[in-house]
């Protein structure tokens, strides 16, 4: 069965939210999704670091409220490159 559109979509920098990272922001999912399918979802970070790398966690589904068989895959980690425009 998919899961349901409207899945809340989190994004910390510099740590996981269970390790003192600060929540960047948050969005939430648009699409019903199948095992195995994804979707790129837009999450604006203000206000938007200026001093270079941060790891980014994002983490799906966080309060765990959707029931999965597997919920250990929830989460990802990127590096973004942080740099001011002025």
């Amino acid at each position: 069965a998919p899961i349901a559109s409207g899945m809340t979509v989190e994004f910390w920098a510099d740590a996981g939210p269970d390790s003192g990272g600060t929540l960047a922001c948050t969005t939430s999912t648009v699409t019903a999704l199948l095992p195995g399918e994804c979707e790129l979802v837009p999450c604006e970070w203000h206000p938007a670091p200026t001093d270079g790398e941060h790891l980014v966690y994002v983490v799906v589904d966080p309060e765990n409220t959707e029931l999965e068989c597997f919920d250990q895959n929830n989460w990802a980690t990127f590096q973004a490159l942080c740099e001011s425009l002025g």
